[in-house]
């Protein structure tokens, strides 16, 4: 029950989104009769849901691990689940107009209401496994949302999506795969500890693994060199869409980034090149995005 508090919030979002989608199939003609935005209202208690349940801890200073030290709950976690939480919520109110009365508008918030759960996993993700389930099922997710109108432009910037987001994850999954073999254990905690020795006896393929997670959670960062697919993208998705691939999605990106190579890649010398690199980048990007925007 200990792990079940600790992963509350993702709970609620995901419960939401299934009685959602009960809702609408069973009830939708008594439900379409009282209000139209219905899916919107209901869809709100996810996220207020997560938030209460996210504050709560934070309030009480609860910290703990959950199902074997998978799932971790600290501040960095509880902080980006409040954010996405509020993301999640934002976008649930900005669509409300927008589609209202359209015949699809419960998928539409039970797969907003999905990639918020996969995200907030992502900040509290203390394995390689748990935190490569919680990127696709926020990809998988946000693919559908940006075709979601199924208008031209939409279908185009949905496959773009579709192509980067399946290679970008083919990239991770590379690297994890060698991280894996250098250190033999997904738990980030473990790689930490075995990582001095991997990197007398494996050097190159913890570099290599080390630049293909970066290149890999750089494409889901939209990070210089790898922001090609945004302005395709952020054009062809319906404006709410946008919003939050350009805040929730950057978060759990910046969070999984945080817990890989603060914690996992976390050890001298290798810790002191990731870190120079990343400041590189990131001066890059706040130049280049500026000056092109």
């Amino acid at each position: 029950m200990e792990s079940v508090n600790l992963i509350g919030p993702m709970l609620v979002m995901l419960a939401v989104g299934g009685i959602l989608l009960v809702a609408d199939a069973f009830g939708r003609r008594w439900l379409d009769g009282w209000q139209r935005r219905w899916p919107a209202l209901l869809a709100l208690l996810g996220p207020v849901g997560a938030t209460s349940w996210t504050t709560a801890h934070a309030l009480a200073g609860t910290h703990g691990e959950a199902f074997a030290g998978s799932f971790v709950l600290d501040e960095l976690a509880i902080f980006f689940a409040l954010l996405i939480a509020a993301a999640v919520g934002g976008v649930i109110l900005a669509s409300a107009e927008a589609l209202a009365g359209h015949r699809r508008q419960a998928e539409y918030y039970a797969l907003l209401l999905a990639s918020g759960a996969g995200l907030t996993v992502l900040a509290g993700g203390q394995d390689l496994i748990a935190l490569l389930v919680a990127l696709e099922l926020t990809s998988l997710s946000q693919f559908v949302l940006v075709a979601f109108l199924k208008d031209e432009r939409g279908t185009e910037a949905g496959i773009k999506y579709v192509v980067i987001g399946a290679i970008s994850a083919a990239v991770v999954l590379y690297g994890m795969a060698l991280l894996f073999g250098a250190t033999g254990t997904t738990s980030l905690a473990g790689i930490r500890e075995a990582l001095p020795g991997a990197l007398e006896r494996l050097r190159p393929m913890v570099v290599m693994a080390a630049v293909l997670l970066g290149a890999g959670l750089g494409f889901k960062m939209a990070v210089v060199p790898f922001q090609m697919w945004v302005p395709d993208v952020y054009q062809g998705a319906p404006t709410p869409v946008t919003a939050y691939l350009s805040v929730a999605s950057k978060a759990g990106g910046f969070a999984v980034a945080l817990r890989l190579f603060g914690v996992g890649l976390g050890v001298d010398p290798l810790a002191q090149e990731w870190s120079t690199l990343f400041a590189v980048l990131s001066a890059l990007s706040m130049t280049l995005g500026n000056v092109m925007a």
